[in-house]
């Protein structure tokens, strides 16, 4: 296995135990607070990358770690924040489900085109796409946490 296949399959994991780790909490911690962890995880791993590409550019591990627990954020965030998403609308649960994935592939579309056309000799674009997003997710977070919680209230 070539070393790109590697890094992709060991950062890959991060994503996998978060899936996993995600399928247990929920139904112990709910969706929100779950969903906050893994929020706090694409925040974190976001910020690590960032520190870790500051500090030490070349190594291939700081990459790798970050992205881990990155992607396991991902893991929590990700199916859970589609299976809550898709809780208010049962009757229409894929038309729902087809909007989420739009505005994803969209999101993710514009992102990729944006990081792609910005990269030349440094990592600092597909740092800052991958960073930016995950610091937002966790912002987006905190500051919707009262709505959540408190629907009836929030609305007055």
């Amino acid at each position: 296995m070539g070393p790109l296949a590697t890094f992709y399959a060991v950062t890959s994991l991060g994503f996998i135990a978060g899936t996993l780790i995600g399928a247990q909490l929920v139904s112990r911690r709910g969706f929100d607070r779950t969903i906050g962890l893994g929020a706090t995880g694409l925040a974190g791993g976001g910020l690590l990358l960032v520190a870790s590409i500051g500090l030490a550019p070349s190594w291939a591990i700081a990459i790798a770690a970050p992205m881990m627990v990155y992607l396991a954020g991902l893991g929590l965030v990700l199916p859970l924040s589609i299976a809550a998403a898709l809780q208010p609308f049962p009757e229409r649960a894929g038309a729902a489900s087809s909007f989420v994935g739009c505005v994803q592939q969209t999101v993710g579309a514009l992102v990729g085109a944006i990081v792609g056309h910005a990269l030349g000799a440094t990592a600092w674009p597909m740092v800052l796409g991958i960073a930016v997003p995950g610091g937002l997710t966790l912002l987006l977070w905190l500051a919707t946490r009262k709505m959540r919680t408190h629907p009836s209230k929030s609305r007055t």
